[in-house]
């Protein structure tokens, strides 16, 4: 019984691997869709800087045969920061420019006495300027050192000798990134 079930087994194993051939033989290959790739030559991305990029794209177009044809095309990206679609025989490729780093600067570091704190805080303005005008905030690192939504800062009367930081975040707006400078108060 095991020798049949064996005898059966090959033939069944022979029988599926001659079957495919002749069941490809007698149907033609329908024919092939071109296909299409699209790539980008070189980097797909760039740092703001004020001027837009040549990009050039390579169009591979497969039609099936052993014919594979590339095209070469070429696109001016705009000028500022984003990421920008192209298409190209339906396939998308991306060019992005980055944000460029933010240039901020802020009010300088302070330096008060306990003398000039003890009968009275003491109180200025923080100045900030950056490049892309982005949304300002401030936290302090103290209870002593008290900053307001608009960069009002009071240093307390009871202020212990040290130094107190305000943290100055200027968020990322426009072709500029996100910038965070620090100012430094010194109690003496």
């Amino acid at each position: 019984m095991k020798r049949l079930k064996l005898i059966l087994l090959t033939a069944i194993l022979a029988f599926t691997m001659v079957m495919p051939s002749f069941a490809f033989a007698a149907v033609d290959s329908p024919a092939k869709n071109p296909t299409y790739t699209a790539v980008v030559k070189g980097a797909n991305s760039k740092t703001y800087d004020g001027k837009s990029a040549v990009v050039k794209v390579y169009v591979i177009t497969d039609d099936g045969s052993d014919n594979i044809k590339t095209e070469v095309k070429t696109i001016t990206t705009p000028v500022n920061a984003g990421t920008y679609k192209y298409t190209f025989n339906g396939k998308t490729v991306y060019y992005t420019i980055k944000q460029a780093k933010n240039v901020v600067s802020v009010t300088k570091n302070k330096t008060y006495t306990k003398k000039q704190l003890k009968k009275k805080g003491k109180s200025f303005q923080i100045k900030t300027k950056s490049k892309n005008k982005g949304k300002v905030t401030y936290k302090s690192s103290s209870k002593y050192v008290k900053v307001s939504k608009k960069g009002k800062v009071t240093i307390s009367k009871k202020a212990k000798k040290g130094t107190y930081k305000i943290k100055v975040t200027v968020a990322a707006k426009g072709n500029y990134g996100k910038c965070v400078k620090y100012i430094k108060i010194r109690v003496k």
